[in-house]
């Protein structure tokens, strides 16, 4: 877990009982159970309501991903955007072929894919947009989707569409 995670959140509950001692109560009355029964169980319900069942159990997965995922240092993944850039504009497209095969994000190496197949940059940013949202890149859910491809919740079947 991020560091940033672990100091975010206790940051936000530091700064609730502080403010509930400040105003003069009790911070033991913020841990009444029929009141977080409540504000959780309701907030569930609308949850469930408003979706698809299938959906709501992904949250848990989502879940994990936020509090146990791994930090990606973006400063590596721009330099190599750049190198990608220069060397795109010195030897045009088709030399990122070669150059793709050192790219390790799953996502970064789609869109060099269909960038060198020749789509054109509209149709490209529909895709990767599409994909980005739904986890219709590979692996499903390495853009940090919380719905597999096979949900129905995915879009990948419109990003396919798109694609052709």
């Amino acid at each position: 877990m991020d560091p940033g995670t672990i100091a975010g959140i206790a940051l936000a509950f530091t700064a609730i009982f502080a403010s509930m001692i400040l105003e003069g109560g009790s911070p033991t009355s913020i841990l009444l159970v029929p009141a977080m029964v409540l504000v959780l169980g309701g907030t569930m319900g609308a949850a469930m309501a408003g979706g698809m069942l299938k959906d709501f159990l992904g949250i848990i997965g989502s879940f994990q991903r936020v509090l146990l995922g791994k930090a990606t240092a973006s400063d590596d993944l721009v330099d190599s955007i750049v190198k990608l850039a220069e060397k795109a504009r010195r030897e045009g497209l088709l030399a990122l072929e070669d150059a793709m095969k050192d790219v390790g994000n799953p996502f970064l190496k789609k869109g060099l894919q269909l960038a060198i197949d020749g789509t054109d940059s509209d149709e490209l940013r529909d895709i990767l947009d599409s994909s980005r949202r739904c986890g219709a890149c590979s692996p499903p859910t390495c853009c940090g989707c919380p719905w597999p491809t096979s949900s129905s919740a995915c879009r990948r079947s419109s990003a396919t569409r798109w694609s052709s």
